[in-house]
């Protein structure tokens, strides 16, 4: 097995831990806990929509912050909420924060053809046209 093969089974490990843990904290039941874990994922999905997340993103964010609620519980944190989904909607604020963050970063290293002077863009081509 690869280092990367190990890498790879410990993370996954983690995060059925994670969710094992974040199962337990939405109900001793495991039918309602699973019933309620998926409610909790479709209303974040539904959130991040809202929120003016591109689709294929949702469901990404979606799994990211329940597996960080379900990281924490599996780290010995105890959450004294009384209403499960406000806390998920907190740990979801923070996750979106980071989504927009990090795709103002990507909007600001991509360069168009449009933001280039029209000196740079002649540079642009005499390159490309060595290259050819």
């Amino acid at each position: 097995m690869t280092d990367h093969q190990i890498q790879d089974n410990e993370q996954q490990s983690l995060k059925q831990d994670a969710l094992a843990h974040l199962w337990r904290w939405l109900s001793p039941d495991k039918d309602q806990a699973g019933q309620q874990y998926e409610n909790l994922r479709r209303k974040l999905i539904e959130l991040f929509g809202r929120r003016g997340v591109p689709v294929l993103a949702q469901q990404e964010l979606a799994d990211e912050t329940l597996d960080r609620v379900g990281r924490k519980l599996a780290e010995g944190e105890v959450i004294h909420h009384p209403e499960p989904m406000a806390y998920v909607y907190g740990v979801a604020r923070h996750v979106l924060s980071e989504f927009w963050r990090r795709q103002n970063r990507r909007e600001k290293t991509e360069v168009t053809f449009e933001d280039l002077s029209p000196r740079d863009l002649a540079r642009v081509e005499s390159r490309s046209k060595l290259q050819e």
